[in-house]
């Protein structure tokens, strides 16, 4: 558990416009301990991750890297379901159908 100590809005620009950031300070007060024994990150995860990404830089790119970013998609998709968990297959299947928008 934390509490917030400040919050600073900061205006940031780049080569896509400019967006708002906010920064926020935090003191912990109390840490919770949920599991005894966390599982380790592994390829699915990282997988989820890397798809999300692609996923919200669809509506930035076009031609060659849209193309890459498909294929990607597909090997990824591929990791997740051989190498993860139930909750990843799920996770992937959502960015996959919300992918698919994309394809041609």
């Amino acid at each position: 558990m934390a509490r917030v100590t400040s919050l600073k809005d900061v205006e940031m620009e780049d080569k896509l416009g400019i967006s708002l950031t906010t920064i926020l300070k935090a003191e912990v007060t109390d840490i919770v301990k949920k599991k005894e024994c966390v599982e380790p990150l592994n390829r699915a995860i990282y997988g989820i991750l890397e798809g999300l990404v692609y996923l919200t830089r669809m509506e930035m790119v076009s031609g060659d890297m849209e193309k890459l970013y498909r294929h990607r998609m597909g090997e990824i998709s591929r990791i997740v379901n051989k190498v993860g968990g139930e909750e990843h297959k799920r996770a992937m299947k959502k960015i996959s159908k919300a992918f698919s928008k994309y394809e041609d």
